[in-house]
């Protein structure tokens, strides 16, 4: 049995600790995984946005789900129990929850696209103004 040079050990003790850092980081901040993210799957979160998996549910691969957070909310996608979301599916939210039910099946290439309501509401009292 050969060893390592300690510089080397170091080297790798040091690769695993931020290896466990950086995996740490992103399960803290995408939320509750409890089911199966598939290899191919894109998430893509701001601020305080967060994904959560329920127990036995799927999400497969080429899905991308991007969830961002506006001045107040953030995105937030909640997949319940025993759901199964097929490939190349697309989810996006600005600032509002995008919530799927336990015992769902989703289907491939669909689209849920959410927005806070707080987005829009300047844009009607300039429009009011406006008219005025």
């Amino acid at each position: 049995m050969t060893t390592l040079p300690s510089e080397r050990i170091r080297q790798c003790a040091r690769l695993l600790r931020q290896g466990f850092r950086e995996l740490a980081a992103l399960l803290r901040w995408t939320g509750r995984i409890e089911g199966t993210l598939d290899w191919g799957v894109s998430i893509d979160l701001t601020g305080s946005s967060a994904v959560e998996v329920g127990v036995g549910s799927r999400v497969h691969r080429g899905t991308i789900i991007s969830l961002r957070q506006d001045e107040n909310e953030p995105g937030i996608l909640r997949v319940g129990d025993n759901t199964s979301i097929g490939r190349y599916n697309n989810f996006r939210s600005v600032g509002a929850p995008i919530t799927i039910g336990d015992n769902y099946l989703i289907a491939r290439f669909g689209s849920v696209i959410a927005r806070g309501a707080r987005l829009c509401a300047p844009l009607h009292a300039d429009r009011r103004a406006a008219n005025s």
